[in-house]
């Protein structure tokens, strides 16, 4: 059902895997602040996560940071804050041009959310270097009791970053890096696999 609803929805869809107990959960007047971590590798679906996390920001209740996974051999400096933000309080939404890599977008989707965002200290941030599958796993394991909930794009490009991580994937509908945070004993927290809608062009969500 799952790859079904993936393959033919008209819009974005969200997949969300709950840990009852050890996860995300927000009770009625319960003031506990959850901590949740947005995995950023790059590419349209994780561009649409990040999209997704604007009103998880804005939730007093809720501390988001957002950890951007970075190749060691990869030159990718990180934002800086030098794009300029928009004057209202819409979130930045772009359509990518014909001519603009993903690299390109997901820069400069990462350097507007990081300007709008990590600069006033709504949001955390930090930067993760990885050589390989494996030492992502690693990475992974070592943050995996430190959030409530993780929220991740399903696909993306073939990368070093996720080389090999396929060989222990059990549910493909979530992606390389939602199934091992679903599956993994060394994950407590819940996970929302999010998928861009497909068959358009690159808009986000929007108000």
């Amino acid at each position: 059902m799952n790859r079904n609803v993936l393959r033919h929805a008209p819009c974005s869809v969200g997949i969300f895997v709950d840990r009852n107990i050890t996860g995300f959960q927000q009770p009625h007047g319960f003031d506990s602040v959850q901590h949740v971590a947005a995995l950023f590798f790059g590419g349209p679906d994780d561009r649409e996560a990040l999209a997704l996390c604007r009103w998880l920001a804005n939730n007093t209740l809720i501390h988001l940071t957002i950890i951007h996974f970075v190749s060691e051999d990869s030159q990718t400096e990180s934002p800086v804050g030098n794009t300029t933000t928009q004057d209202n309080n819409d979130f930045f939404i772009e359509v990518a041009g014909r001519d603009q890599t993903e690299y390109e977008a997901d820069r400069s989707f990462l350097e507007e959310f990081h300007n709008r965002f990590v600069t006033t200290g709504q949001v955390g941030f930090m930067e993760k270097r990885v050589s390989d599958g494996p030492h992502t796993l690693t990475i992974l394991r070592e943050i995996g009791e430190m959030y409530s909930l993780f929220v991740v794009g399903k696909s993306r490009e073939d990368s070093p970053m996720t080389v090999r991580m396929k060989d222990w994937e059990e549910c493909p509908e979530l992606g390389t890096v939602g199934d091992f945070l679903a599956s993994s004993l060394d994950v407590n927290a819940s996970v929302l696999v999010v998928q861009r809608q497909r068959h358009s062009h690159d808009n986000f969500l929007d108000d």
